[in-house]
């Protein structure tokens, strides 16, 4: 029982310098410089762990070597050791142990010896209806795109021909080609978050947290909630600091295609 414990905990040692690179605080700025989102800035430096979602080493068993902390996320990443000596990180799933043998299979064939192991990743076709799966490819041959964060995991509810229709997160019900390649379990929680009260300001800043104005503290120049002699805001509507409505009105342009959508998660 004790050697269980020890194969579940985090470990302490420094990340792998090969798979990480320093990442750059944007302070809510977006790509030309511009301020995008308010109260952010500062910060602790943060390495960025490379992961990865492709799963490039096929056909090849792999040992779980460490389970470790991501400062970008908040789920658990395991460092993989293939047999050819090559080290990649891959999110953890719930049940993932230490010295655990995973496989990355792309063929019809399945091993049973590896087919069960959480973190084992195989075609959508192989695994069998009601499965958890994650990792989740929108398009074949391209990185994960769904369900990467903690507890988000689709269940595979039936098959048709060439694809699958499975139940996100979210409830919507979308459907996936049977050749995508998804990685069987339940993302885990990176630790047990504990949210202790900021003492004192400079917490806040090392958590990348900028002072927080009220609008209606300002003057009117610089929020259209400043001015005014009443206090607790006089004016009908919550407004950007542009003048633009804040809550309640759709301002993304972008309508995602519904061709894959079975059902949507309105009527979840």
């Amino acid at each position: 029982m004790e050697i269980f414990k020890e194969t579940r905990q985090l470990t302490n040692l420094k990340s792998v310098n090969s798979l990480t690179f320093g990442k750059k605080n944007l302070a809510g700025r977006s790509r030309n410089g511009r301020q995008a989102f308010f109260h952010q800035g500062g910060g602790r430096k943060i390495r960025y762990r490379l992961l990865d979602f492709k799963r490039s080493i096929h056909n090849m068993p792999a040992m779980v070597r460490r389970l470790e902390y991501d400062p970008n996320r908040n789920v658990t990443i395991a460092l993989l050791a293939y047999f050819n000596e090559t080290l990649a990180y891959i999110i953890a799933p719930k049940g993932l142990k230490v010295y655990d043998i995973i496989y990355t299979n792309e063929t019809r064939q399945l091993d049973g010896i590896y087919f069960l192991t959480p973190g084992t990743s195989h075609f959508l076709s192989n695994f069998a209806v009601g499965s958890l799966v994650h990792n989740l490819q929108l398009r074949l041959g391209s990185c994960a795109q769904y369900m990467r964060s903690y507890n988000a995991a689709a269940q595979i509810l039936r098959k048709h021909n060439s694809f699958a229709i499975l139940k996100l997160k979210s409830g919507e019900h979308r459907t996936f080609s049977l050749r995508s390649l998804v990685t069987l379990g339940v993302p885990d929680q990176s630790r047990v978050d504990v949210r202790t009260p900021l003492r004192k300001a400079g917490l806040a800043r090392r958590l990348n947290r900028r002072p927080i104005v009220r609008g209606c503290a300002m003057n009117p120049i610089d929020h259209p909630h400043g001015g005014g002699a009443a206090k607790g805001g006089t004016k009908r509507g919550v407004f950007s600091p542009w003048g633009k409505f804040s809550k309640g009105t759709r301002t993304a342009k972008y309508k995602q295609p519904s061709r894959y959508i079975v059902k949507s998660r309105r009527h979840a």
